[in-house]
């Protein structure tokens, strides 16, 4: 099936929204109508609460993306967990 013209003149449009004070920071979508630019701090802890690892990132991203890059630093630093939880 061969494309008409119109189909090749068509340009594909993307809006990206960049903040104007802190270019390294993302959009980050909340809910249905909230956005805003946005960093995630995550943490890692031991049962007393006592800070063992930290990572900072784009707010957009996925705390899946994290949780292993996290408990290395964690394992690095003082060992490793007997077990690890996320929430």
């Amino acid at each position: 099936m061969e494309k008409s013209l119109d189909e090749f003149d068509k340009e594909e449009t993307k809006e990206i929204k960049e903040s104007t004070t802190d270019s390294e920071s993302c959009n980050y979508v909340k809910d249905e109508r909230t956005e805003q630019f946005a960093y995630s701090f995550h943490a890692a802890a031991d049962r007393n609460g006592f800070v063992l690892g930290t990572i900072v990132t784009l707010g957009n991203t996925h705390d899946s993306q994290i949780l292993e890059p996290l408990v290395e630093q964690v394992i690095e630093k003082v060992g490793k967990p007997e077990a690890v939880a996320a929430d």
